[in-house]
């Protein structure tokens, strides 16, 4: 059964690192759904861009994150301050218009290696709204709607 998506709609991920925190402890991090247009450019790009093999380079990364993402509970600065999330009217480089993204400079807070992850999984989600899946349940729950279709 096909399931619509809300563009308005916000997911939210936990750092694979940050899990094993009491959840009092762990940074959230909020996304948006992506309108059609938005995931048509992203797998356009990912295709011309990749040299063949489906990915997007770093910088495009970093455009996906700023348009996906939509804000974050509990991320501190090395001083223990709370960063405060803000978005502004930007062109990004993917999209090619004047959009309200997050604040030029603000990705930058955030670990090359944290960017990687929240892009990838913002890039792999399947679930349309509601709280994100983790993968394997997501592939496992597939596996078993395919079981019982199957009896």
């Amino acid at each position: 059964m096909a399931l619509a998506i809300d563009p308005k709609a916000s997911r939210s991920y936990v750092l694979e690192d940050d899990r094993e925190l009491p959840e009092a402890e762990q940074t959230v991090w909020y996304f948006r759904n992506f309108k059609a247009k938005h995931s048509t450019a992203i797998q356009q790009a990912a295709i011309q861009l990749s040299g063949g093999n489906g990915e997007l380079p770093p910088g495009m990364l970093d455009d996906v994150l700023s348009l996906g993402l939509t804000g974050w509970d509990r991320f501190f600065d090395s001083d223990g301050e709370e960063i405060e999330f803000k978005k502004e009217r930007r062109r990004l480089r993917l999209f090619g218009s004047q959009m309200n993204v997050v604040r030029e400079g603000l990705l930058d807070c955030i670990s090359g290696g944290d960017r990687f992850e929240l892009a990838q999984w913002l890039l792999m989600e399947e679930t349309p709204g509601g709280e994100a899946d983790d993968y394997e349940e997501q592939t496992e729950r597939a596996a078993e709607r395919e079981r019982d279709l199957g009896n």
